[in-house]
């Protein structure tokens, strides 16, 4: 029976919050930033396994409850590829999340293991509501379609072959791609777009985590 996971990226160090702790570990509403994540794909049925990446010296201090915790790389690929390499061999399809995400949902989850057992590849994304100027210093040249661009998310959902081979042609062209589609779309593969959501909001800023406290308390979402 083929077998889904889920490598869970929690190894990033945050500078924009200012923190001196790394982001995946900051207190949202009393609970690290991380847990909200891992705690919805640990209860999902269709997961079969889940890798929590984190920085190494946070390794030894996280409870591996039903999940595997290994130490992360200097980069985002690295910290991926750390991952991939704690799944087993029996996972053929792999799902890629930010722990920077606190609010993905079974929905979205269930939308992109639909896209893998049609032997695709995908990523949740959400349109661009803005209208959306390109331009020259301040300048604008012009009102870009804003139909054509969406704005990328996580979940990102891939064969486990094709992201390894992939993540390893990047790293022997020295090519540090913005998510892991970028990596997968270099090699001349297809990525569909699967309808992500508005409240999928990665914490950057201040700003964000207050958003996401205000989300929770409010609206509990």
């Amino acid at each position: 029976m083929k077998k889904s996971g889920v490598v869970i990226v929690a190894a990033g160090r945050g500078e924009r919050l200012k923190s001196d702790i790394p982001k995946a570990f900051i207190q949202l509403l009393g609970k690290p930033l991380y847990k909200y994540s891992l705690e919805v794909f640990l209860n999902h049925p269709d997961i079969d396994e889940v890798v929590l990446v984190v920085p190494s010296e946070k390794v030894g201090g996280v409870p591996k409850n039903r999940c595997q915790v290994v130490g992360g790389g200097a980069t985002r690929q690295e910290s991926v590829i750390n991952g991939l390499a704690a799944l087993s061999p029996k996972c053929e399809s792999v799902l890629v999340h930010d722990a920077a995400r606190p609010f993905v949902t079974d929905a979205l989850i269930d939308r992109l293991l639909a896209t893998l057992a049609e032997g695709k590849s995908g990523i949740v994304a959400w349109p661009v509501p803005d209208t959306l100027k390109r331009a020259k210093g301040d300048i604008i040249l012009e009102t870009v379609d804003r139909s054509h661009f969406w704005a990328a998310q996580t979940p990102q959902a891939f064969p486990v072959a094709i992201l390894k081979e992939a993540l390893q042609k990047a790293k022997e062209e020295n090519f540090v791609g913005t998510d892991e589609a970028s990596v997968v779309e270099r090699l001349g593969l297809e990525v569909c777009l699967v309808l992500g959501d508005a409240r999928n909001i990665k914490i950057t800023t201040q700003y964000d985590l207050t958003l996401a406290q205000a989300l929770l308390k409010y609206f509990n979402i």
